[in-house]
């Protein structure tokens, strides 16, 4: 079921069309959940970036499975636009900038739990939380978009 053709009308399988679609709106699900942390509903805030995070190595874990099940990147390069050097290039840097996201976000959702349970003033606490957490969400975001581009290139350019 998985790898039958998605309902995006590409010719990409089932399982990229639900990452992919999952990705185009996680900078808003990820805004949205800022916005709680803006209006001091911080329990809310921590919830829903915990949601946000599990629902995300989900779908990481699937595209990951799916694309070692489906013969990877090169069954999919041959009807791609870009050339392999250039293909590469742009996955290289998607994948490292996501795998640092992952990475800074594990230990943000870590040391903002634990900070905030121990008390920490939140003057400083907010503060060293909002330079990580800007930089967090444009990783994020970045790796979202080229994410969605990394599918354009492959399935409908």
């Amino acid at each position: 079921m998985l790898f039958e053709t998605g309902f995006l009308g590409t010719g990409a399988p089932l399982y990229l069309d639900v990452i992919t679609l999952y990705f185009s709106f996680l900078p808003f699900m990820l805004a949205g959940s800022i916005l709680f942390a803006i209006g001091k509903q911080y329990e809310r805030h921590y919830r829903s970036q915990i949601a946000i995070f599990i629902v995300t190595v989900v779908m990481v874990l699937l595209f990951e499975i799916g694309m070692r099940i489906d013969g990877g990147f090169m069954a999919y390069m041959k009807e791609g636009v870009l050339s392999m050097a250039l293909f590469s290039i742009f996955l290289a840097v998607h994948i490292a900038v996501a795998v640092i996201s992952v990475i800074l976000w594990t230990i943000v959702l870590h040391t903002s739990l634990r900070e905030y349970k121990a008390g920490v003033d939140m003057v400083e606490f907010a503060r060293r939380h909002k330079r990580k957490s800007r930089l967090l969400f444009g990783g994020l975001t970045f790796t979202s978009i080229t994410g969605v581009m990394i599918y354009l290139f492959l399935f409908v350019w």
